[in-house]
């Protein structure tokens, strides 16, 4: 029988560390690693904050905004063009765009493609230039330039009134001063003296249609048959008009209310016959009663 010494088992409470110090040593470990793993990766960098943050994202919108703002601007020059068919209006093209920079200039929804109101601007420079029959407003969709295609009004006869001479359309209608013509000498116009007192107003009708539509039939008629009118006169009878022709020492008076033709006619025949009869008018020919003629 085999007898041993029990050993004697070591004090485990002697061995343990107060827990105080053991937390200690913990804390130590841990605050260690962490300034290690801060150390070495950065991971912990101090990021910016606030508007300093958003600056790259602001900077976007703003370049898109303002590029969508110069994409939607409208120059207030314009760009005039006119049917391939009527190459000449009433006068300069500088004069219309000009007059069309005003109006564009006039109003801050007229600088976008977006707010501008082309009907409206359209009635404006008709308003403006009475000799605008039409105004169509473009917009281009890659430039800046609006694009305005306008059609002159038919001008038809130049009244010589007691405020200057003015070109009037076939409606009646007073269009531009003649001084204002871009070029006089392209256009082959009747002249008409005013003795009645007519009184002139741009754009409003002075002369009915019918009027202005007897003067050119009656023109018709003497250029058909080779005779030349040195004047045309309105004087202040109702529907009359007295017309000079060339080397005649009398005028004829005419009735605007009666056909041009027939009256032209008639005037032909007592000529000839007066001739014939070696006769010759010594102030006027009136052919205004129908079927009729006087002489004096």
């Amino acid at each position: 029988m085999n007898i041993r010494k029990k050993q004697q088992e070591p004090d485990r409470r002697r061995d343990q560390l107060p827990k105080s110090t053991m937390r200690a040593e913990r804390y130590r470990y841990h605050s260690n690693r962490s300034d290690i793993e801060h150390f070495n990766t950065g991971k912990d960098r101090i990021k910016p904050s606030g508007l300093l943050g958003k600056a790259p994202t602001l900077l976007a919108v703003a370049v898109i905004i303002i590029s969508a703002l110069y994409l939607l601007w409208l120059d207030t020059m314009p760009r005039i063009r006119t049917p391939e068919a009527e190459v000449t209006l009433l006068q300069d093209t500088e004069v219309y765009e000009q007059g069309v920079a005003e109006i564009l200039s006039s109003s801050p929804l007229n600088l976008s493609k977006v707010t501008i109101n082309t009907k409206q601007v359209s009635d404006q420079i008709k308003n403006r230039f009475p000799e605008i029959s039409d105004a169509v407003v473009t917009i281009p969709i890659a430039s800046h330039k609006p694009i305005i295609d306008v059609r002159s009004k038919q001008p038809a006869i130049i009244l010589n009134s007691q405020d200057g001479p003015y070109v009037i359309d076939t409606s009646g209608a007073v269009l531009v001063r003649v001084s204002d013509l871009a070029n006089v000498g392209s256009f082959s116009l009747p002249i008409v003296i005013d003795q009645s007192g007519i009184e002139i107003e741009s754009g409003k009708k002075v002369l009915t249609s019918d009027t202005v539509a007897f003067i050119g039939q009656l023109m018709y008629q003497f250029n058909e048959a080779d005779r030349v009118v040195d004047t045309l006169l309105l004087p202040g009878q109702p529907n009359e008009l007295r017309v000079t022709l060339r080397g005649s020492s009398y005028f004829v008076k005419f009735d605007m209310s009666r056909d041009a033709r027939t009256q032209a006619g008639t005037v032909f025949a007592v000529e000839q016959r007066l001739g014939s009869d070696g006769k010759t008018p010594g102030e006027y020919i009136d052919v205004r009663v129908a079927e009729k003629a006087f002489y004096k």
